[in-house]
């Protein structure tokens, strides 16, 4: 039987001697799989139609084809093995997905290849993204593209004995939103130094299959489906690059505030009276107090974080993402994990338990409810040795709620943290001193940009252009 040339969706599991024409839109760097047995790479394929498909390739079979399916170029690949995936992970319409192996034939087309303008893309805005924050979507269908104009230098947390890295970068659009992107573990450590490599010339990124979070006020997180090009050649991007060029000014006045790589402020308390712990423990009518104290974690066995009403954060028991009607507010809602830590804040004078919720264990623990319940599934355990050593030398500011219980007859007090502010450090004598950990100073901050002011005046700030050729970043 001849060979025949079908389009995507003309193929399933029982299509007998077929080949398909294909355009590549996106391409994984090389990964380990989750049970670290083998390695895998993934590549987006999009047909004359504009239907996609997501191919897998396995093992030493990546080595074969590490010249093979360059972005935008056209192959005719001749029987790929073909397997119904699970309906959870079916993209684009689909439900099958492919593999290649070293016996499928794949060739480079020379001629009538199919056009980059096949391949339509839903840009969503910062802003429309951001605006979503707190609802810990997915966001499988949708892209970003921003331009990267500034980082954080690589942290790490650890969770039972396993070493997490973290990048962060900001990235703005032409609605001029801010907004952090987080990458995680092995993309942080082999695609983040290229892009700290490139940031000095505000590149471009394109992204997709990202979480939104509400740590930084609103941040894009790395899920193991994301994938992230520099600078790609489209034509949006050559608008975002012509939008880049005429606002230098105004990025290089972004970069200088220095504000959107730190956790929004969450109240400032100069003016307030002052309480000691003592002061709280033994005051009879108030019920809301300022203190100046150090924090430390005493409860091992916590997950910092439960599963809440998405309206108005009453405990539940159900699972993430699930539909039900809460029993508090009787509004039907969808359960979401929310940030919640147990601590203990101490001064001179004593030391009592307290609750922080939200935004505020945020600013403690930095890492969001979303990353803790993933280390908790995966049976591991946020390490709080590891947070006790990120708050050793740390003051807060906070406004903690004094709210009386009745356990067995017996009157208790229960204390819940309703703002905060990290003000201070304590210096290797004990005393305490201002933290004027902000970041590079201006003139640090020109330099690492390739620019100066000479008499107001900004001088080029672009020296070079990014490589032509797209580099792939794929999260995991």
């Amino acid at each position: 039987m001849a060979t025949r040339m079908l389009h995507i969706r003309d193929v399933d599991e029982d299509t007998k001697s077929w080949k398909v024409k294909l355009i590549v839109e996106e391409k994984t760097q090389r990964r380990p799989s989750k049970t670290g047995s083998t390695d895998y790479q993934r590549i987006m394929f999009a047909d004359e139609t504009g239907q996609k498909v997501v191919v897998s390739i396995f093992g030493s079979d990546i080595e074969y084809f590490k010249d093979s399916f360059e972005l935008h170029k056209t192959y005719v690949i001749t029987r790929p093995r073909v397997k119904r995936c699970d309906p959870r992970f079916c993209k684009f319409g689909y439900s099958y997905a492919w593999t290649i192996t070293k016996k499928t034939p794949c060739e480079l087309v020379d001629g009538e290849f199919i056009p980059p303008s096949i391949l339509k893309v839903q840009f969503s805005s910062l802003v429309d993204l951001i605006s979503r924050a707190g609802t810990d979507e997915l966001l499988n269908m949708f892209y970003v593209l921003g331009v990267v104009i500034d980082k954080k230098e690589r942290r790490t947390f650890t969770a039972s004995n396993t070493e997490n890295v973290v990048r962060e970068y900001a990235i703005v659009d032409q609605e001029k939103k801010v907004v952090i992107l987080t990458l995680w573990n092995a993309v942080a450590e082999s695609e983040g130094p290229l892009i700290d490599r490139a940031v000095d010339c505000f590149p471009i990124i394109k992204v997709s299959n990202l979480s939104i979070s509400k740590y930084y006020g609103g941040s894009l997180g790395s899920t193991p489906s994301t994938v992230v090009v520099l600078d790609p050649e489209i034509p949006e991007c050559e608008i975002l690059k012509t939008w880049r060029s005429n606002n230098l000014e105004i990025i290089v006045e972004m970069i200088t505030k220095d504000h959107f790589l730190q956790a929004e402020p969450l109240g400032v308390f100069p003016t307030d009276k002052l309480f000691s712990i003592a002061d709280v423990i033994s005051e009879a009518k108030l019920d809301r107090f300022t203190v100046k104290v150090c924090v430390k974690i005493t409860d091992l066995d916590q997950k910092y974080f439960y599963m809440a009403c998405e309206k108005c954060y009453s405990s539940i028991d159900a699972e993430f993402n699930y539909y039900y009607t809460c029993s508090s507010c009787k509004k039907t809602t969808l359960a979401k994990p929310r940030e919640k830590i147990h601590a203990n804040i101490y001064d001179e004078s004593g030391n009592l338990d307290v609750t922080v919720f939200g935004p505020h264990a945020i600013n403690i623990m930095q890492s969001d409810s979303i990353m803790n319940m993933k280390v908790f599934d995966e049976e591991n355990f946020v390490s709080s040795n590891e947070i006790n050593k990120s708050l050793s030398g740390a003051m807060f500011f906070m406004k903690i709620r004094k709210k009386p219980r009745h356990f067995g007859g017996i009157k208790q007090f229960q204390y819940a943290v309703m703002n905060l502010q990290r003000i201070q450090n304590i210096a290797e004598d004990g005393k305490p001193k201002c933290s004027t950990s902000k970041g590079p100073n201006l003139s640090e901050k020109q330099s690492r940009i390739g620019t100066s002011f000479v008499n107001g005046q900004l001088k080029d700030v672009i020296k070079k252009e990014v490589a032509a050729d797209s580099v792939i970043f794929s999260a995991v």
